[in-house]
C-alpha cells in the first residue's frame, strides 16, 4: 500500500511545474520549521542565584529525549505568562554552555526592572518546575570558517557573557590553535559571571587569555579598572582577527567603530545587541496580507513576524545588515534600535522596531 501512495505521489509530482515545485517546496520547509520550533516541556533541574538580579537555570527535555546539537552563540526561547491574548510572552536567552551532544540546556539570565518575561522566570522557575521553551535558534554564531584567522577575540558585557562562554567551550573543544581572547566588562566583581572558571580555563589552556575588566568597583583580584575600549581589543586581535561582542549597544557601536577605525573590515565584527529586550511591544495587532497577530510580549516586530512563520530574513538582528526591511503601509512604529544606515520612506528594519498603534506591513 505505502508502494502505490509513493507512486501516486510521484506521478502527481510530476505534473506540477517548476514554479509549484518551488511553491511547494517553500510551504513544506515552513511547515517543517513551524513543527520544530513549536514550544515543548523542559523541567528545571539546577538553579543557581548569583546576585539577586543574576540566576542560572539548568533544564531538561520532559519526557527525556536526545536534545539537539546547537551553534555557539545560539538562543534558547522560554515562555513565560500569558498575556491578555490568551498566548504566553516569550523571551530569547542565550545558551550559557556548550557540548556536541548536550544532555541539558544552560541559561543565564537577567532580571530586568521592566522584563515581563525576566521577573517572571526570577520568581517561579525554581527547581523541579515546567517550562516551555523552543528548540535553539540564532545567527550570531561562531563557525568552523573562523578557525582559520590567527585569533579569535570574544567581549562580553554583563549577561552578555553568556553566548561567549559557549563560543569558548566550543573553540577549546576544537583544539583551536590561533589565540584567543576573552575580555569581560562588568560593574563590580559580583556581576563578573563564570569568573572563576575562566580563570581555571586561562590556566590551563596555553591558547587561551581571560582579561576581566570592571567599570564601578576598585579591582581587588586582578582585575583591570575602568571602560573597555577599541584599542585594547585591537592590540591582541589586529586586522585578521575575528571579533564577537554580546553587549549593551552603546559599547559594542563604541567597539565597533573604534575597530573599524583602526582597520578591521566589517566582515570580522559580529555582534548580537540586548539592548531592546525591555518591555518590547505593545497589545497591538500586526498584519501582513492575511495573516494577523497581536505583538504584545514580543521584543522586536522581527519576533512578531517570525511568530508568524512568514519568510522575512535577517543576519546581525541589531540594525546592521539591512535584511529584515519591510513597509508600513498603515500605522505607525518606532526605533529601539537606531539602524546603522538611512532607508527610504517608509521602510523600517524589523529587529530596529516596535508597534505604537495597530500595523500593517509588507515584506
Amino acid at each position: 500500500m505505502l508502494t502505490v501512495l509513493l507512486v501516486l505521489c510521484g506521478l502527481g509530482l510530476a505534473w506540477l511545474t517548476g514554479l509549484e515545485l518551488l511553491v511547494l517546496g517553500r510551504f513544506l520547509v515552513q511547515r517543517w520549521q513551524h513543527y520544530r520550533q513549536r514550544l515543548r516541556p523542559f523541567r528545571v533541574a539546577a538553579r543557581r542565584d548569583f546576585t539577586p538580579d543574576l540566576f542560572e537555570l539548568v533544564l531538561e527535555p520532559l519526557p527525556s529525549f536526545n536534545l539537539p546539537a546547537f551553534i555557539p552563540g545560539q538562543f534558547l526561547t522560554l515562555a513565560g505568562p500569558l498575556l491578555p491574548s490568551g498566548k504566553p510572552a516569550e523571551r530569547r536567552y542565550s545558551l550559557a554552555a556548550w557540548q556536541p551532544h548536550p544532555q541539558r540546556y544552560v541559561l543565564c539570565i537577567k532580571r530586568e526592572p521592566k522584563g515581563r518575561v525576566s521577573r517572571w522566570l526570577h520568581t517561579q522557575a525554581l527547581a523541579g518546575t515546567t517550562l516551555q521553551c523552543r528548540l535553539p535558534r540564532g545567527e550570531f554564531v561562531v563557525e568552523q570558517h573562523h578557525l582559520q584567522a590567527p585569533a579569535i577575540v570574544l567581549v562580553g558585557g554583563g549577561v552578555g557573557i553568556t553566548p561567549v562562554k559557549a563560543m569558548l567551550e566550543w573553540l577549546r573543544h576544537r583544539h583551536y590553535r590561533g589565540q584567543v581572547y576573552l575580555y569581560q566588562s562588568a560593574r563590580g566583581e559580583g556581576d563578573l559571571l563564570y569568573y572563576d572558571e575562566f580563570q581555571r580555563q586561562a590556566a590551563t589552556w596555553s591558547h587561551f587569555q581571560y582579561r576581566p575588566f570592571l567599570s564601578r568597583e576598585q579591582p581587588l583580584r586582578g582585575e583591570q579598572q575602568g571602560r573597555l575600549s577599541a584599542a585594547t581589543l585591537f592590540s591582541g586581535g589586529g586586522t585578521d582577527a575575528h571579533y564577537f561582542f554580546c553587549a549593551a549597544q552603546l559599547m559594542t557601536d563604541e567597539l565597533v567603530a573604534g575597530l573599524q577605525g583602526c582597520g578591521v573590515p566589517a566582515s570580522r565584527l559580529h555582534f548580537e545587541l540586548f539592548a531592546a529586550s525591555g518591555s518590547g511591544c505593545g497589545p497591538f495587532d500586526v498584519t501582513v496580507d492575511q495573516h494577523t497577530l497581536n505583538a504584545e510580549g514580543y521584543p522586536t516586530l522581527l519576533h512578531v513576524l517570525e511568530a508568524m512563520n512568514l519568510p522575512v530574513e535577517s543576519d546581525c538582528r541589531a540594525g546592521t545588515c539591512g535584511r529584515c526591511q519591510v513597509k508600513l503601509e498603515a500605522g505607525q512604529l518606532r526605533n529601539v534600535i537606531s539602524p546603522e544606515s538611512p532607508l527610504p520612506d517608509a521602510t523600517w528594519l524589523a529587529c530596529c522596531a516596535v508597534p505604537e498603534s495597530p500595523v500593517r506591513i509588507s515584506l
